[in-house]
């Protein structure tokens, strides 16, 4: 077995370092763009580099490590994988499914990308999937973590997570935002908010709806006006929440 040596050894960690710092970095801002800009606002105005993973890692985190059980669930229950390599390959289905995959793949990248010019908004819930898919089997081919991870089925399961987080990053921000704009799910403002008037009695689906917090400042959607107010954190003594 080649082993690296010392100096070989140092560079290859900073490398990986590098990389991987360089790779969450990028998940982290396909998330605040997804979130962010269909409220027209460019939050790294508002935010230094060193809080962009912080904003970002719960939100994502939260939700992709069930993407993750499931992944390796699956491994778990096919330990051989669904088309176990050679099973069937000179069978009649085998050699007709090998003659035909190139119009296959063709067919597959055309249907990702007019689903993604033209679907609705929650083709990302299996658009991160859908391109995940093609992308890990690449980066297996080009010996991606060949070095790291010897096992076939755990470096398998680890790249596609790898090439699904990035559009799942950008897509759950998306998603998040839309459910604000459109009022799925939002928490709204109970509370007074200076230069902002309302009646006590207003109803809630009016009411000013939180998106974040960037910086030194709030932001707060207005269905009504479809616009976004930025309150800054020193004009505000207490703001009060309400989830729907």
């Amino acid at each position: 077995m080649q082993t690296l040596g010392d100096g070989e050894n140092k560079e290859f960690k900073t490398s990986t370092a590098y990389w991987s710092s360089a790779y969450f970095f990028s998940v982290a801002i396909l998330y605040l763009w997804g979130y962010w800009s269909p409220f027209n606002i460019n939050v790294l105005e508002y935010v230094s580099l060193s809080d962009v993973v912080k904003t970002a890692a719960y939100p994502i985190a939260s939700v992709f490590i069930f993407m993750a059980i499931g992944a390796l669930m699956g491994e778990a229950m096919f330990p051989e994988g669904f088309m176990p390599q050679g099973g069937g390959a000179n069978t009649k289905t085998g050699v007709l499914i090998r003659r035909i995959a190139p119009f296959l793949v063709i067919m597959y990248m055309v249907f990702i990308v007019m689903l993604f010019l033209f679907g609705p908004i929650e083709k990302w819930r299996v658009l991160p999937i859908l391109l995940a898919i093609p992308t890990s089997f690449a980066l297996n081919e080009a010996g991606v973590l060949h070095t790291l991870i010897k096992s076939e089925r755990a470096r398998s399961a680890v790249l596609f997570l790898l090439a699904a987080l990035p559009p799942f990053a950008y897509g759950h921000g998306a998603l998040r935002a839309n459910d604000i704009i459109t009022g799925m799910s939002y928490s709204y403002v109970i509370s007074e908010v200076q230069g902002y008037a309302y009646k006590p009695d207003t109803q809630r689906d009016v009411r000013l709806r939180y998106v974040g917090k960037a910086g030194e400042q709030y932001f707060l959607y207005s269905p009504e006006a479809r616009s976004v107010l930025v309150l800054p954190i020193a004009e505000v003594k207490v703001i009060e929440l309400r989830k729907v």
